[in-house]
């Protein structure tokens, strides 16, 4: 009888640059049990990660080493364009789940046809581990879909500094059939660092974003 695995299958893209907490983090993912992961680990910076690294010989990671320096965006498309699982999840470095968060964020809308994307709360901490923020997001920042016309009205939201952390797609998981990984491409090529929030609007028009009042997210802010 064969065995059919009933995990979420997700695609995690982890840009790396120079960070001393690398080991920690992709351990911290690969401590999620319940989600049948697939991890691109990206080097963008030109010194490698030692062969020999625990980590590297997981089945589940894929090393890529860049030869120069590509930057964050350059780094997070292509990872973007190797994933193939039904959810993704764009990460860095300096981010951390609790346990089980990726299940936990995936559940709502997994066999769900009504949502695109699930996001969760989550907390900035420096590296002494104490809170520094804590980004409470709601329902109200991804909840559009009334006033998609309105197009220069959310888009101001989204652009504004103040809400810089919570309309994002970082935190998020995507179902990869509404990630237009093109368009993914075009859209930081054109709008650079604010390309995040529009290609989050952009989704937006026309599908449901699910939140989760959970707080699932650690990111370590370096000193």
């Amino acid at each position: 009888m064969k065995i059919v695995n009933t995990k979420p299958e997700l695609s995690v893209v982890v840009a790396h640059y120079k960070s001393k907490r690398i080991k920690k983090v992709i351990n911290n993912l690969l401590s999620m049990k319940k989600v049948n992961l697939e991890i691109f680990l990206i080097n963008d910076h030109i010194e490698p990660i030692k062969k020999n690294t625990s980590y590297l010989k997981d089945k589940r990671v894929r090393y890529i080493q860049h030869k120069k320096n590509l930057g964050p965006l350059a780094t997070f498309n292509e990872g973007v364009k190797m994933s193939k699982r039904k959810y993704i999840l764009i990460s860095s470095d300096h981010d951390f789940f609790k346990k089980d968060a990726l299940q936990k964020i995936i559940k709502p809308i997994d066999n769900n046809k009504n949502y695109a994307a699930s996001f969760s709360n989550f907390n900035l901490i420096n590296e002494r581990g104490q809170i520094l923020k804590k980004y409470i997001r709601s329902s109200d920042h991804f909840s559009y879909m009334g006033y998609s016309n309105n197009f220069f009205r959310a888009l101001k939201f989204y652009l504004d500094p103040e809400h810089s952390g919570k309309a994002v797609f970082i935190y998020s998981v995507f179902k990869t059939k509404f990630f237009d990984k093109e368009k993914f491409y075009q859209f930081h090529k054109k709008y650079g660092l604010n390309a995040d929030r529009i290609f989050v609007y952009d989704i937006i028009q026309n599908n449901k974003i699910y939140y989760l009042k959970d707080t699932l997210f650690t990111a370590i802010i370096h000193s």
